[in-house]
């Protein structure tokens, strides 16, 4: 079997600009800010990511929510006119010249989206417009020539780890169905295996996509016969990107501070994510989902690697992980 290798998104900016500044500068095309975006990329094409994600890095809620808010270019509350549903990620990609690779489109889910704005308060007509503008984001992006859409990913964290969040199932399947209504295919990025059913009921959903390199236990938790009965496939995450959890456990058990001891943070380059602990998880979850098994890559985003070098060599030992299980099967 061949697995696509493909990423959830974020990626750390450079080590000393602000984020603010940085996003300033790239929605104003600011070269240099174009330019720390092309290289993230590049460092996800040359890391082996088969189908990388564009790179994410800006805040992920508002980058859907600024636009949604803007009275000139809405036509309802939180409806985007077509014409002005674009990502100026994808802009960028356009301009890099991505020479025919497949990319990852991920977009924040409307649920997510939802309560970022209001907090745990769903209301339906609000979501159903975000729901609206997020297809004509994606519909925009693949009308570009020059660019192919591989996949596509709705972005939905906070459900099953919020318990505080109160949406109507089915109103949420609706939002997801008019939010992923493309013939590309169609990822739902969760943190818990808790809506799992519900995503598979989705009409647009075509692959559940869950962490389970940080989380083994989620393995367990997805039911290989209920995906199948759905006609559903999965992505799973391979390789850790809780780097925060990992600098701790390092430090535990040497004694250091990463963050502060310049050797011990090149030993923990060295330490971080094998490539045999990856194949092994791959092999983990073929050996219980087989052919459903579609695509795998980092649980998450890289984002809290904090350092662009750390990031590459998480995706880059992913990519010989992956090799490593393919060879063997």
């Amino acid at each position: 079997m061949r697995l696509i290798y493909d990423d959830v998104g974020s990626f750390p900016i450079p080590q000393g600009v602000e984020g603010k500044r940085f996003e300033r500068a790239f929605l104003n095309s600011e070269e240099w800010a174009l330019r720390v975006f092309n290289e993230s990329m590049s460092m996800k094409i040359d890391a082996g990511v088969q189908v990388p994600c564009y790179p994410q890095l800006r805040d992920m809620n508002d980058q859907f929510l600024e636009p949604l808010k803007d009275p000139e270019i809405v036509e309802e509350p939180y409806l985007i006119r077509e014409e002005k549903a674009v990502i100026p990620e994808i802009v960028a990609l356009e301009n890099m010249n991505m020479n025919g690779r497949k990319i990852k489109m991920c977009i924040t889910g409307p649920l997510e989206l939802s309560i970022a704005e209001f907090g745990n308060e769903v209301y339906q007509d609000v979501m159903m417009n975000i729901a609206r503008s997020l297809n004509r984001f994606i519909k925009n992006a693949e009308s570009i020539r020059d660019l192919d859409i591989g996949v596509v990913s709705i972005d939905e964290p906070s459900l099953g780890t919020n318990p505080n969040i109160s949406v109507d199932e089915e109103m949420l399947i609706k939002a997801w169905d008019i939010a992923g209504a493309t013939e590309k295919d169609v990822q739902i990025h969760l943190h818990s295996p808790l809506p799992v059913e519900n995503a598979c009921r989705s009409e647009s959903i075509d692959v559940i996509d869950i962490g389970t390199a940080a989380t083994p236990e989620n393995l367990e938790m997805i039911d290989p016969e209920m995906l199948e009965s759905y006609g559903k496939r999965l992505r799973a995450g391979i390789s850790r990107s809780d780097i925060s959890s990992l600098a701790a456990e390092f430090n535990e058990d040497r004694k250091v501070n990463v963050w502060t001891d310049k050797d011990a943070w090149e030993e923990f380059l060295t330490w971080v994510e094998p490539p045999r602990k990856i194949s092994e998880r791959i092999g983990k979850a073929f050996d219980r989902f087989g052919d459903l098994l579609k695509y795998v890559g980092p649980d998450c985003g890289l984002k809290g690697a904090r350092s662009r070098s750390l990031a590459h060599i998480i995706l880059k030992n992913s990519s010989k992980g992956i090799d490593l299980f393919q060879k063997g099967n």
